[in-house]
């Protein structure tokens, strides 16, 4: 799931690609939605890029049996020293 938050100060019409069609949501300043991954929209990437609108994508779940982090390798920098 992605967040998407305007954040001008006007009301922004948003068209979606979905698997199903076009679906359009409208945000007044200020509110934020969540939308699926699967779904695609160029005007909201170029709200951001202008930065009319913020976009997070949603974080995955804690793995809970996550491997111990590895040694790392020693590079050409640390041996300088």
């Amino acid at each position: 799931m992605r967040s998407i938050r305007n954040i001008s100060n006007q009301g922004l019409d948003i068209p979606f690609q979905t698997p199903g069609g076009v679906k359009r949501v409208f945000l007044t300043e200020g509110k934020s939605i969540e939308v699926p991954d699967s779904w695609t929209s160029k005007i909201a990437n170029n709200l951001r890029g202008r930065k009319m609108v913020q976009i997070v994508n949603g974080r995955p779940d804690p793995v809970s049996n996550a491997a111990p982090p590895t040694k790392r390798n020693q590079t050409w920098f640390d041996k300088k020293k």
